[in-house]
């Protein structure tokens, strides 16, 4: 199983004795994230001058589908309720990377931004090939997921040394560590991840002590060589 989530789920409906399973986490290479991440002051600077943002904007980047499994309308809700709250004291940005290529998830997440009048505050970006530099030059990765099996782009995130604000559901606690590498809320809560948002605006010193700990603790628990000695292991035991 991929996570301890996906374990308790697959013994439930599945009727898997826990006992007949072993958890692997994914890994992943952060070489590309970290390696953007090392040059974050230039990737700041030029996502600022192509999107037309601020120097001092706190931007925050969600890369997902367009799926309801994403919970783009919480996020958006979200997103209006914290600009709404930190008024003049800050102009917060968003920049939705993704598409919706089985539906109408983009759309309907557009038409979502325009009747909350967000304006050029919210970006859809579609696809893009250069995650890793969006990632640098922002501020907060946020995603409102229903649920996730682990959650690939949260340690894609944090390998680029961007704090996270997540959802408090499924796999999510087990790869973003609260108050370590990024804040939790309730999923389907625009109100909490609305306050989350807040605290993230107006609190610099919270960003900073929460990116300090993501690479390094992605190299630990998610990386690629872990995830091939665990699997190797596995194979072992059963021989």
């Amino acid at each position: 199983a991929l996570s301890d989530h996906v374990a308790r789920f697959v013994e439930e409906h599945g009727r898997v004795d826990s006992e007949r399973m072993r958890r692997v986490y994914y890994g992943i290479d952060p070489t590309p994230f970290e390696a953007a991440g090392a040059a974050r002051g230039e990737h700041r600077a030029d996502l600022r001058r192509e999107f037309g943002f601020g120097s001092d904007d706190p931007v925050f980047l969600c890369v997902a589908r367009f799926a309801p499994q994403k919970a783009h309308d919480v996020l958006l809700e979200a997103f209006a309720r914290a600009r709404a709250a930190v008024g003049d004291a800050a102009r917060p940005r968003i920049l939705l990377v993704g598409d919706d290529p089985f539906g109408d998830g983009r759309q309907r997440a557009e038409a979502w931004a325009a009747e909350r009048e967000l304006g050029d505050d919210c970006v859809f970006c579609g696809i893009r090939r250069d995650v890793p530099r969006l990632m640098a030059g922002s501020d907060v990765f946020v995603m409102s997921s229903l649920w996730e099996g682990l959650g690939l782009v949260f340690l894609e995130a944090m390998s680029t040394g961007l704090p996270v604000l997540g959802s408090r559901v499924s796999a999510i606690p087990e790869v973003v560590l609260e108050g370590e590498t990024g804040l939790l809320v309730p999923p389907g809560d625009p109100a909490a991840l609305a306050e989350g948002m807040e605290r993230l605006i107006m609190e610099p010193a919270l960003r900073e002590s929460l990116q300090a700990a993501g690479p390094g603790m992605v190299r630990e628990r998610f990386s690629l060589d872990r995830m091939v000695n665990e699997t190797l292991a596995i194979y072992e035991e059963l021989l």
